[in-house]
């Protein structure tokens, strides 16, 4: 099992060649012909490994900072909320 940063180019003997778009402490996210997650530690050739730090952002992170900004910033009175909230 080898760690992988985005942008890494690998070979999959299911799904051909693809690009890493995401990593998480389990899975590849990798684009083939679409977008498929691989366990780490599933069978791949690596064409091209990047291996420098890269700084992910989740949508959920992204989400939560917006509606911070809209908060503090925002003149709308409107109550502002995750969508994924309970």
């Amino acid at each position: 099992m080898q760690l992988l940063g985005i942008g890494s180019r690998i070979e999959h003997p299911e799904f051909g060649k693809g690009v890493v778009t995401n990593v998480t402490s389990k899975q590849n996210w990798v684009t083939f012909k679409g977008l498929e997650t691989i366990d780490l530690d599933d069978a791949f050739e690596i064409i091209e490994a990047v291996t420098d730090d890269v700084y992910s952002v989740s949508s959920s992170d992204v989400e939560l900072s917006l509606i911070s900004i809209l908060k503090r910033w925002g003149d709308t009175g409107v109550r502002l909320r995750p969508l994924l909230a309970n």
